[in-house]
């Protein structure tokens, strides 16, 4: 159950796969719009509780197959926290080749806003290759 009925196939009752969430929500349909904002404000409460920990942040940064490639993630968690002198380019965000590995925030924005791509099957070759 844990493993194939929870997460975000269980709360959108449509697909494990985030792009077919994102695909739906932007059909409009109900279920997938509130699994879609559910994800993005636990992402948003968790940077703000970091950022009220830590007492500031420099940078936020999206990595891995969501933050790399969802635009639409990007934008929304950006405009959920814009409160912490952020705003996203849109420019930039949307472009998924301008994006990767760059600043996705306004050049006045407070905070910086990162997309870094992931390589991970390159750090497991490095962590093996200690032993």
């Amino acid at each position: 159950i844990l493993n194939k009925e929870s997460g975000m196939v269980g709360l959108s009752q449509i697909s494990s796969d985030f792009r077919d969430v994102e695909a739906e929500y932007l059909a409009g349909n109900e279920m997938a719009i509130m699994a879609f904002d559910v994800y993005i404000t636990r992402i948003v409460e968790t940077i703000g509780s970091y950022f009220m920990r830590l007492g500031g942040v420099d940078v936020i940064s999206f990595t891995g197959g969501i933050g790399e490639n969802s635009d639409l993630v990007r934008s929304k968690v950006i405009e959920g926290i814009s409160a912490l002198g952020i705003k996203v380019d849109s420019e930039i965000n949307g472009n998924r080749k301008l994006a990767k590995n760059n600043v996705v925030s306004t050049k006045d924005s407070k905070v910086k806003a990162w997309v870094i791509t992931t390589d991970e099957e390159y750090q497991i070759a490095l962590e093996a290759e200690k032993f």
